[in-house]
């Protein structure tokens, strides 16, 4: 049998397309909103962890996370917060036109009469007789293909998964056999007189390949390698013979064999030969167009063979996932991933001289990946086989070990064999000693070694994901192997099964204090460790990545104070809170000690610390990484009394009347019930989302209360801590006033300016975004949809001339410009030698604001006079930095370049505020307050003698709020929206190119590159694309691009520069992974490397995988140094349906991003990841990257749906172009 690498990944069926154009920054996800949606979820599964999170709890059982399923992988979230997933040793599902369906080797004719299993991983046809090939055998675009010598075949006779070709010759027959992963061959000799014919001395079979290389090893087994990568695409181990045991008569005399020699099956083990069997090697000659077998004829002759001989099973192999069967008897010899079921244990019949063939002790491995569990907590593990023969005839206790072979990464290949792994069994793991009941292969696992948290099994596997291990080998053997009562036969079809959990994420300091006492204070930190007149309550805000929405299951924390008693002894107490959800929420403890504990002496420091536990794991405490490091107080009974706080509009341990963004007042005022509380003479103050720091403030009298005001920037709870001081400077116990932050209010007018405006009888206006109806009318000098917008292409702006006429103007005021506001735009000056206002809205004799910019000052401003009739100066906040332009120069405002701008004012601080792409340029003070209740203006603004400084340029996407926009909130109005700039399907080509569907550049093929094209009939029998293409009635025949012999595709030029924000995606199957090369699979080059380039490793003999990376040199420099991103998880790219890749970089916050099957990479440094500019000079080039002044890394394998966007991509936008159907309209 030839075997094949094949595999698969997260697939949908056939799904309606959306009927409008979609905004890949905003697809949403699913939502679990309904009886009927829940019983889908549990019934199909859902694409995201979170959200089979929320299923799984509100259904009470498990739930399938799709996007992590593989054709040998399942992972399902539990119902207590879990994740379970199994690795299956063999393929269970393959993928179908888009759509996952469990493995089914059963043969089904084509349209052209060959025959094809009706769902497995590998491409496989058999001829229906005749000439041409008798097997053919397709991966990523590779090809072998296997012909009888002679040609001629008769018509198959079909069973199941083989077909049968009669009298190949003279009473021979050969018989073609599907498997999950590929195929295998066998050529049957029937009777000793058919063993005679000298035919059988050499059997030549043809051999035609298509980027293939055959080579055989030097233990005899056979290789296909790519000729790209140089990688193993196919791989068989040594062929050998075999008879039908019950060995004495030279007949067929068993009732075993008399069904062999008359009925097309294989035999009951596969294709394995039976436990009594003679077996014996077949010499092997290769060459590129012949594959030739060497049958032992001194097996064919012996008079005491027993017919019929079943010659040549070559068996398969996958890439990452193995198993085999040694024989301590033939200690050079292996059973290579056998089908069906193999011995383990001592051979029980081999007090017979002839039996057992002296194999005498057999054992039994499996590889298994592990790098998905990289980082995770593993609570459980569990692996389990098949037992599928007892010695016994009724089962009976007897034990067998599980054992882990070898070390870190180790893994079995078709060479080894007893003698290489013989003292590689030094970790025995655990037994199971139970009766076990025999099952076929394809029943459930009948024999299971289980492990819980803490048991043998599980600490591998946990020492594997902990020790970022690839791989890991598993081994099965017989307690006592010269006992022939532990004999068992095991099928080859293993699972490892592991429970895990993200654990819960160490407690900020940050998010840790105590009331009374304040901010968590350290011996080593700056802040004073605080005196309280009473026990306190510690509070924490615990944060958990499993439980992130308000449906996950609920988390709890564990306070500890420890302490060091009026003896001198050191003490401690642990107290655990119950569970509670959603996270981020507050949990606290009131220090109360148990009766018999020591107490906690006054004017000593207590330490307290905390952990988070989500019913499955603990995280770490807080103080782990720095054990000096623990918040801390001292309980001093005579030090004065907390001060009173109070707020209206955010009331304590409340959502109160206002939001982000929103004013409000709070007042503190001495705790007249202290007896030392009645001096005051200032207070200290200190928000924790305030950067600045704590603010004072003086009373008018030691008793008069003293308000400040607040705007929060952020939701979700905010501490104030406030601390009085008396006349001597002495501070008292901090009081703490904790407040939840609602949402803020939404924006209050937005014109984006992309679209006509819409006429009127009143004359041109267009739209208020906001649904509020502040409808702006237009002047005769602005004109729309001719100028790209800060999008790109696809996205437009109005353009202003700088006439007086080049304004848009609302009837009436949007915001108060004496409280807090925030307007901003995006804007490209066209002219700098004269003023330009972007926005303002009108007083009535000055404007009550103006953003835009000052050509005398040559840079942006945000500007508020002094007051509204007469001019006397103004509150102005300047961005005085110089920026860097696209041009490589640095100038205050660059000409011809988006830029966006924000302005706020902040009536709690008094401050104006300038913000240019998102970075706080400049604030300023604010000393006079009054309204501008007039309309408010874009590209002009109001003066006592009517309108001017019209601004010259295109402005897009303004917004005005009626409060302050937090920091964060103004970066997330940098998200250019995505423009799709190129989308290649890699359906069609014509003249050597495939065509972008929205009309742009073509990709043209080059080197060995070809398009794989379905025909009608390939749309329901299959090989299908990567990404399978639909119409309004379903599939329809649809391609994909195939790259060998140095194949690559390429535009003419860039379709984006890439010093700016842009998103580009594709899907990607590599043929095989390689030692040798790392494979390119898109490149957008410069002048001497590339721009950026992602790739697909090497692998390296202390990692057995490659991974894939994304590499961006700081410069157009051969030498420059790259930053790389690499995938963590180091998925396995050859399997079926390949992997979604993509690269997202925010030329703002010049943040980089690398996606792999929709989940980011290196998701601990994603934060770390930032380049600078530059440009992009060479066509986008996908399977080759450039390497000085030529080209290398060229990649072999298939890649389909191809995109490219100017603009970030959000990770929901990502996870839909991940997806297996065609989304044409994303």
């Amino acid at each position: 049998m030839i075997a094949l690498a094949t595999a698969g990944l997260v697939a949908a069926g056939i799904a309606a397309l959306p009927a409008e154009s979609v905004d890949v920054r905003s697809r949403p996800a699913a939502a679990i909103a309904t009886p009927a949606a829940l019983k889908q979820a549990v019934d199909q599964g859902v694409p995201t962890e979170e959200e089979a999170l929320a299923a799984a709890q509100e259904a009470g059982q498990s739930v399938e996370v799709t996007s992590l399923r593989e054709q040998r992988r399942t992972v399902v979230a539990n119902s207590d917060g879990t994740f379970t997933a199994k690795e299956f040793a063999e393929s269970v599902r393959t993928l179908k036109g888009g759509a996952w369906v469990d493995i089914d080797e059963s043969l089904a004719q084509r349209a052209d009469g060959s025959w094809t299993p009706k769902a497995t991983t590998a491409d496989v046809v058999f001829s229906d007789g005749g000439d041409g090939p008798f097997a053919r055998v397709r991966v990523a675009g590779r090809e072998l293909a296997l012909s009888w010598p002679g040609g001629g075949l008769p018509k198959p006779l079909i069973d199941g998964d083989s077909a049968r070709y009669r009298n190949v010759l003279p009473d021979v027959d050969l018989v073609v056999q599907a498997e999950a992963d590929g195929f295998g061959h066998l050529i049957v000799v029937n009777t000793p007189e058919a063993a005679k014919n000298p035919d059988l001395a050499r059997l030549e079979l043809g051999v035609d390949t298509k980027a293939l290389t055959l080579q055989e090893t030097s233990a005899g087994a056979l290789r296909a390698i790519d000729s790209d990568s140089k990688g193993v695409v196919l791989e068989a181990a040594s062929p050998v013979m075999w008879d039908a045991g019950g060995r004495g008569s030279g007949t067929a005399t068993t009732a075993r064999t008399a069904a062999f020699a008359a009925e097309p099956a294989v035999t009951e083990n596969g294709l394995e030969p039976p436990q009594d069997a003679t077996t014996a090697p077949v010499d092997l000659e290769v060459s590129q167009d012949k594959l030739t077998l060497i049958p032992s004829q001194a097996l064919l002759t012996d008079p005491g063979t027993s017919f019929p001989v079943v010659i040549d099973p070559i068996e398969r192999t996958t890439s990452r996932t193995a198993w085999t069967s040694v024989m301590k008897g033939m200690p050079n010899e292996q059973d290579w991933k056998f089908s069906g079921s193999a011995g383990m244990g001592k051979c029980p019949i081999d007090y017979n001289p002839v039996a057992c063939n002296g194999v005498d002790v057999r054992r039994l491995m499996y590889t298994m990946p592990t790098s998905f569990y990289k980082g995770k907590d593993i609570l459980e593990a569990t692996f389990a086989v098949r037992v599928a023969h007892i010695y016994s005839a009724t089962p009976e206790d007897e034990p067998v070990r599980l054992y882990r072979v070898g070390g870190k990464n180790y893994g079995i290949n078709s060479s080894t064999d007893w003698g290489n792994t013989d003292t590689l069994w030094d970790s025995h793991i655990m037994t199971v000693d139970k009766a076990i009941s025999p099952v076929s292969c394809s029943s459930a696992p009948n024999l299971r070694f289980e492990s819980g948290k803490g048991g043998a099994l599980t600490q591998e596997v946990q020492a594997a994901a902990t020790g970022g291990w690839t791989q890991m080998t598993f081994g099965l053997r017989a307690a006592d192997e010269g006992d022939l009562h532990e004999w068992k036969r095991m099928c080859g079809n293993a699972v490892l099964e592991v429970t895990y959990n993200r654990p819960p994420a160490q407690v900020s300091m940050k998010e840790m204090w105590s009331s009374p006492g304040g901010a968590c204070a350290t011996s080593t930190g700056v802040l004073r460790t605080p005196h309280v007149d009473e026990m306190p309550k510690l509070l924490v805000i615990p944060r958990d990545p499993d439980h992130s929405t308000q449906e996950a299951e609920p988390v709890k924390v564990r306070f500890r104070i420890e302490w060091t008693d009026a003896n001198g002894n050191a003490q401690r107490h642990e107290q655990d809170t119950g569970y509670s959800s959603p996270t981020g929420a507050k949990f606290e403890y009131k220090i109360k000690l148990p009766k018999g504990k020591p107490a906690i002496p006054e004017n000593a420091k207590v330490y307290w610390s905390a952990a988070v536990h989500d019913k499955a794991t603990w995280g770490p405490w807080s103080w782990e990484g720095d054990s000096a490091v623990r918040c801390e107080f001292v309980l001093d009974r005579n030090v004065p009394g907390k001060p009173d706080v109070a707020s209206k509009e955010f009331p304590e341990d409340k959502s109160g009347e206002l939001g982000v963004g929103e004013t409000g007042t709070f007042t503190f005022s001495p705790n007249l019930g202290d007896k030392f509380d009645d001096d005051v003479t200032r207070y200290s103050y200190d928000f924790t989302t305030d950067a600045v720091g704590p603010k004072n403030i003086t009373p008018s009298s030691p008793t008069a209360p003293v308000s400040v005001q607040f705007t929060p920037g952020q939701l979700g709870t905010v501490v104030l801590e406030v601390t009085s001081y008396d006349a001597a400077n002495n501070p008292s116990t901090p009081a703490v006033y904790s407040f939840v932050v609602k949402e803020g209010k939404s924006v209050a007018g937005q014109w984006n300016l992309g679209d006509d405006p819409l006429a009127s009888s009143e004359g041109r206006h267009v739209k208020d975004e906001s649904d509020n109806g502040r409808v702006a009318s237009v002047g005769a000098a602005v004109t729309f949809t001719t100028k790209d917008g800060p999008g790109g292409t696809a996205d437009r702006a109005a353009h202003l001339d700088g006439s007086t006429n080049a304004y848009l103007t609302t009837d009436g005021p949007v915001v108060d410009t004496a409280k807090g506001f925030s307007v901003s735009a995006w804007v490209r000056p066209t002219a700098l030698d004269k003023d330009g206002v972007v926005v303002s809205q009108d007083g009535a004799g000055e404007p009550g604001f103006t953003l835009g910019y000052d050509a005398v000052a040559k840079n942006w401003t945000f500007t508020v006079p002094v007051n509204d009739v007469e001019s006397l100066g103004a509150w102005r906040a300047t961005a005085t930095t110089n920026a860097t332009c696209k041009d490589s120069t640095t100038k205050p405002v660059c000409p011809n370049e988006w830029v966006h701008l924000t302005g706020t004012y902040d009536p709690a601080g008094g401050q104006l505020q300038l913000y240019v792409n998102g970075e706080l340029k400049k604030t300023a003070a604010r000393q006079s307050n009054w309204s501008g209740r007039g309309g408010l203006q874009i590209g002009r603004a109001v003066t006592k003698t009517g309108y001017a400084r019209n601004f010259t340029g295109d402005i897009a996407e303004v917004r005005a709020y009626d409060r302050l926009t937090p920091a964060a909130e103004i970066k997330s109005m940098l998200t250019v929206k995505p423009s799709r700039k190129g989308y290649w399907p890699l359906d069609t080509v014509s003249s050597g190119a495939t065509p972008d569907a929205v009309g742009g550049r073509a990709l043209t093929l080059g080197g060995g590159a070809t398009l794989f094209q379905q025909t009608p009939e390939q749309v329901v029998e299959g090989p299908w694309p990567l990404v399978t293409s639909v119409g309004t009635q379903g599939a329809v025949p649809g391609g994909h691009l195939v790259l060998a012999g140095g194949g690559y595709a390429a535009t003419s030029s860039a379709p984006v520069s890439a010093d700016g924000s842009f998103t580009i995606a594709a899907r990607v199957r590599v043929a095989a992974e390689s030692d040798t090369t790392d494979q390119a699979l898109f490149s957008l080059p410069g002048a001497k490397t590339n721009r950026f380039l992602v790739r697909y490793t090497k692998f390296t003999a202390d990692n057995p995988y490659g991974h894939w990376e994304l590499a961006v040199p700081g410069s157009d420099d051969t030498a420059a140094a790259a930053l790389t991103i690499p995938d963590d998880q180091a998925g396995d790219p050859t399997l079926d349906g390949g992997q979604h890749i993509a690269v997202v970089y925010d030329g703002l916050t010049k943040r980089l991003r690398l996606y792999v099957d929709g989940q980011l990479a290196d998701a601990e440094n994603a934060s770390k990841h930032k380049i600078g500019y530059w440009a992009a000079s060479g066509g986008l080039q996908i399977g080759r990257a450039k390497s000085g002044t030529g080209w290398a890394d060229y990649l072999g394998g298939e890649v389909d749906d191809v995109r490219i966007y100017t603009g970030a991509a959000d990770a929901v936008a990502v996870g839909w172009m991940a997806d297996r159907l065609a989304q044409p309209d994303l």
